[in-house]
């Protein structure tokens, strides 16, 4: 009994040292860790481009005194929701990507678990980014009160412009600014056409219309379901293709296509592209959401200067917002440091301007100190700024505006206030009716909007087919969702 008595004494001991090593060696482990650089993987829509490892490079030389590097790894937009629903249904480790109401449905998202819950990280990890944004605009995003997505601070509110070339503008001898509501386009329009027959080509977009008209969208763009924003009504869901305004719209455009003054005959985008080049014909407008870079845009890719006129007003609205963000994914090891990335991507000009545009003195060169040219021989292509971060720290090209970010932040924060800023559907219910409307609307929506029908009989159409879809029972759940939600949140 002796002997095995001190046997068990010695094999406790024994048990004991190498417990007190085991101890020893997991801390120096976690204090070795703690000491490594965390490389965090960010996805963004955006097509494969040689230069990506020198613009990594640079990124990773400026975040290596925060312990943190970045992997950026970038899918083309086309098959960017495919290939993320794939890794996110895989349960695939990553850190960051880019998500919104249409390109990797980020509501969607959140109700399959795919993102963390950063409510408490943003405000500790990423303060000044927190403090950048108004109290609206992170509560516009939140889902059940809590937060799982960063926005990626941009143009916030909905509004319509009209932009055209500048040159015809001054054939028409109409001021852009002179320019206010639909009546002033139509006048701009027989003016033009008096002036040059050959600029007729036009796109329409009700989408972006519906908020001149008073309405926005409660859930989908272009899917039923909308309120009238202006009135003490507002919480009275409609179908937006039953109302006079949607019936406004269309014959204002039938007529404008049935007298000429717009081009008579449908084209696919390849057609209209061909007819610009070719010199047959030029755009006569477009509208566009209002913002104060719309027409420098269109100046660059056109490569000839636009202007814009401002019609009605501007609302901060749910979908000016979650349009672009980021979200922290649920698979991450390291959604502090993923949060951090944010802060410093957010307030370090340095790095956003790498990954939109590249090396300074290989991609781009500073033509002044917020502007930029780019180098012809670049072999690299960045994402555009509104998938990275902030475009208050975005270097613009030649085109823009020196002031073009300051205006940005007073349409933002001077704009009137959605009444239901904040609230999503949760479409589970309706998916199916959802699937049959968005085919309608595929299929007709476009015709009868840019007057290549008649509109007694594309209206018809369109109203019988969305009923027969299921138009009115989403109607009828939006309904039930926004009367819980007004009861709920006091409105």
């Amino acid at each position: 009994m002796k002997r095995n008595g001190k046997l068990f004494k010695l094999i406790a001991m024994i048990i004991s040292i190498c417990t007190v090593i085991i101890c020893f060696s997991g801390c120096k482990d976690n204090n070795k860790q703690t000491g490594s650089t965390v490389t965090l993987k960010w996805y963004l829509p955006c097509i494969e481009t040689e230069g990506r490892s020198d613009v990594q490079n640079e990124i990773n030389k400026i975040l290596e005194k925060d312990g943190i590097s970045v992997e950026l790894i970038y899918i083309d937009q086309g098959n960017y929701s495919s290939k993320l629903q794939v890794l996110n249904a895989g349960n695939e480790e990553y850190d960051l990507c880019y998500t919104s109401n249409w390109l990797n449905d980020f509501y969607k998202n959140v109700s399959g678990g795919v993102f963390c819950d950063i409510t408490e990280l943003v405000p500790k990890y990423a303060p000044t980014l927190y403090a950048s944004m108004k109290k609206e605009v992170w509560d516009a995003i939140k889902c059940d009160g809590k937060l799982y997505s960063v926005p990626n601070w941009q143009i916030q509110t909905k509004g319509a412009a009209m932009i055209a070339p500048t040159k015809n503008y001054e054939a028409a001898g109409v001021d852009p600014d002179s320019i206010h509501n639909m009546k002033d386009v139509d006048n701009y329009l027989r003016k033009l056409h008096k002036a040059d027959p050959t600029a007729d080509l036009y796109s329409t977009y009700w989408d972006i219309l519906i908020q001149y008209y008073g309405l926005l969208p409660v859930a989908n763009l272009t899917l039923p379901g909308a309120i009238y924003y202006k009135g003490d009504d507002w919480s009275k869901v409609v179908n937006q293709y039953e109302t006079p305004e949607f019936e406004e719209y269309v014959k204002t455009v039938r007529n404008w296509v049935e007298e000429g003054l717009l081009h008579k005959e449908y084209l696919v985008g390849a057609d209209r592209t061909n007819k610009v080049n070719s010199g047959l014909n030029s755009e006569a407008m477009r509208f566009a959401t209002d913002s104060p870079f719309a027409a420098s845009q269109f100046a660059v890719s056109r490569n000839e200067d636009w202007s814009i006129s401002h019609l009605g007003e501007r609302v901060l609205s749910t979908d000016g917002i979650n349009c672009a963000m980021t979200g922290v994914s649920a698979t991450s090891k390291h959604p502090e440091e993923a949060v951090k990335l944010l802060e410093i991507v957010n307030t370090t000009p340095e790095i956003i301007n790498l990954i939109c545009y590249g090396v300074e003195g290989k991609d781009y060169k500073k033509i002044s100190d917020k502007k930029i040219e780019m180098i012809s021989d670049s072999n690299y292509t960045g994402p555009s700024y509104f998938y990275v971060g902030s475009a208050a720290n975005i270097l613009v090209p030649s085109q823009y505006s020196d002031d073009v970010w300051e205006k940005t932040k007073e349409f933002n924060e001077n704009a009137d206030i959605s009444p239901i800023l904040g609230f999503v559907p949760n479409t589970d219910a309706v998916a199916g009716e959802i699937a049959n409307c968005q085919t309608v609307i595929n299929e007709q929506l476009e015709m009868l909007t840019m007057g290549y029908v008649p509109v007694d009989e594309g209206l018809k159409k369109l109203r019988e087919s969305l009923e027969k879809a299921g138009a009115p029972r989403i109607i009828k759940e939006y309904q039930r969702q926004l009367d819980d939600w007004k009861a709920k949140n006091g409105k």
